[in-house]
């Protein structure tokens, strides 16, 4: 997939964490990256809080941490169209439930 987008010259944004204000760049594709990209709301214009919870789990040396999905329909905060967006809202979702009907481990 990413080969497609290299071979069109498509740049991606991302974030630079390793510098102090963590600007956006432009950088060549991944298949990570596009993944990010077919299935995360802020590309479809969406501000999101909740999508994870974390669990602090007390029982073991050293207790543990686990982060784990919330379902869409349990998302604190959703404001579809907060900003403008690559994709739609509803491709989104789309490519959310084919990127599920194409895992392979659970």
């Amino acid at each position: 997939m990413a080969a497609f987008w290299q071979e069109q010259g498509l740049l991606l944004p991302a974030r630079r964490k390793e510098l102090p204000s963590h600007p956006v760049v432009w950088v060549r594709p991944r298949s990570d990256r596009i993944n990010q990209f077919l299935r995360h709301p802020i590309y479809a214009g969406a501000y999101v809080f909740g999508r994870r919870e974390t669990v602090r789990r007390v029982e073991g040396n050293p207790p543990r941490v686990v982060v784990r999905r919330v379902n869409r329909e349990q998302w604190p905060v959703l404001i579809r169209d907060h900003h403008e967006a690559y994709i739609s809202f509803e491709k989104l979702v789309q490519n959310q439930q084919r990127l599920m009907g194409n895992r392979t481990s659970r």
